[in-house]
């Protein structure tokens, strides 16, 4: 794998064809996991039955309904993003596989070539988060196993419990969970890079959840000094992006959060002019950012997806050339 040709190519393909800018910017905004905010109802003692069941007026039921439905629409509106969320990064994944292969891409296209894809894309996920999971349900026996000493001497009423099998037990708890946090923090190294080359095989090879893995582990293994050579060169030169950029936002943003409190802090109170013009400058900063996030999350997807279309080339070639007669 050649790594200055993938990004002298992908830093081509990020500049030239701006419809997958869109797609960057959806990738970047819905990355990562969405959480919800809890809205818990809180009840007085009072508000309370005899048998427990909560005693609510018509005020309270209008509220606890109105709560209820909003936390219905923050749950689909969740779904829908991570739904789009999937999509677009396949949609990436998608438009530099056309641009490699026919020349050209447009948003429609990578984006019905990703949704079609999109059971595989989210199969795939599922998969890879499992083992996490499962590790967190382990942490959760274990915590519980830790209390029950304590658990059961409240239980036999016991004035003073066994505090040193509870101790005992705290303390391989704690010896256990930070196995636990090394053996997850590999894992998800792991499980990204499996991820990344995973989903490129569902959608340029056209495979299922369990063929893309052993694709996308047979290309990761099968070159992985350079692999780890180019995410090394990828985080510095992200690293270094964000630090030119963040002092660019920064040089823009100041005059006009300068202005704005010079402008309050007045004898005559805020003014119209610097106030627009406080409000524009931070529309054009949050314009920009958004810009730089897209062209940033288009140019690391289309690196990866260069770089896999190498490998699995080469590899393709070195099975052709084995399988001719000597």
């Amino acid at each position: 794998m050649d790594i200055g040709a993938t990004l002298s190519r992908a830093f081509e393909i990020t500049i030239r064809h701006r419809s997958l800018w869109l797609l960057g910017f959806l990738t970047s905004l819905l990355a990562g996991a969405v959480n919800l905010p809890a809205s818990p109802i809180n009840l007085s003692p009072s508000a309370l039955l005899p048998g427990g069941l909560p005693l609510l007026d018509e005020g309270d039921s209008r509220l606890a309904a109105a709560l209820i439905t909003l936390l219905c629409v923050l749950v689909v509106l969740t779904i829908i993003l991570a739904v789009v969320g999937v999509i677009a990064q396949g949609g990436l994944i998608a438009g530099v596989g056309q641009i490699e292969e026919q020349g050209s891409t447009s948003f429609g296209q990578a984006w019905s070539a990703a949704a079609r894809r999109f059971w595989a894309l989210l199969g795939l996920r599922i998969v890879l988060a499992l083992p996490v999971l499962g590790l967190l349900v382990l942490a959760l026996v274990l915590f519980g196993g830790s209390l029950l000493p304590v658990a059961f001497a409240a239980v036999r009423g016991e004035e003073t419990p066994d505090l040193g099998s509870a101790g005992t037990s705290l303390l391989l708890l704690l010896c256990s969970g930070c196995v636990m946090i090394c053996v997850t923090g590999i894992y998800s190294v792991l499980a990204s890079a499996l991820q990344t080359f995973g989903e490129r095989a569902i959608l340029l090879e056209d495979l299922g959840v369990i063929s893309g893995l052993r694709r996308g582990w047979e290309v990761l293994i099968s070159n992985l000094f350079n692999v780890i050579l180019l995410a090394l060169v990828l985080i510095v030169l992200n690293a270094l992006f964000s630090l030119i950029t963040g002092l660019v936002l920064t040089a823009l943003a100041l005059p006009a959060t300068i202005g704005g409190l010079v402008s309050s802090l007045s004898a005559e109170g805020p003014q119209t002019g610097t106030l627009i013009f406080t409000v524009l400058m931070f529309v054009l900063v949050a314009l920009i950012g958004a810009l730089i996030s897209a062209l940033v999350a288009t140019f690391g997807s289309a690196v990866w997806t260069i770089a896999y279309r190498q490998i699995a080339d080469t590899l393709r070639r070195s099975r052709q050339l084995a399988a001719q007669p000597a």
